[in-house]
Order: structure tokens, then C-alpha cells, then sequence
């Protein structure tokens, strides 16, 4: 026969502690994206333009050979 631990009714179950511990960790994922995303926006508003892209700019290589 297998023993049963008797537990009181206010204690909490391990689902429920789970439940818990779960509900925590979503919580502070969710404060760290946040603060992510206002650091990253206020980096982005901070940063220079990046410049335009343009044929002139591009490689040697990949410019148009006008002597063909």
C-alpha cells in the first residue's frame, strides 16, 4: 500500500507552484524585451543616418565596364 502524504488545504499543490514559478518568468522575460526595445528605439533614434546606397558607391567590380 502506498503512502499518501497529507498536506493542509492552504498549502499550495506543485502544479500550482509551477503555475507560479511560470507565470514569474513571463513576467520578467517580458520586462526584459521591453527595456530591450526601448534601449534599441532610442539607439536607433540617436544614430546617424546610414548612408544612401548608390552605383558610385558600389564595388569596382560591380560597376558597368563602359568600354564594351
Amino acid at each position: 500500500m502506498a503512502i499518501q502524504a497529507k498536506r493542509s488545504g492552504s498549502e499550495p499543490s506543485h502544479l500550482q507552484l509551477l503555475a507560479r514559478l511560470s507565470l514569474e518568468v513571463l513576467d520578467d522575460c517580458a520586462a526584459r524585451l521591453q527595456t530591450l526595445y526601448i534601449e534599441t528605439d532610442e539607439a536607433l533614434k540617436t544614430a546617424p543616418p546610414a548612408p544612401a546606397h548608390s552605383e558610385a558607391a558600389a564595388a569596382p567590380c560591380l560597376k558597368p565596364d563602359a568600354a564594351r
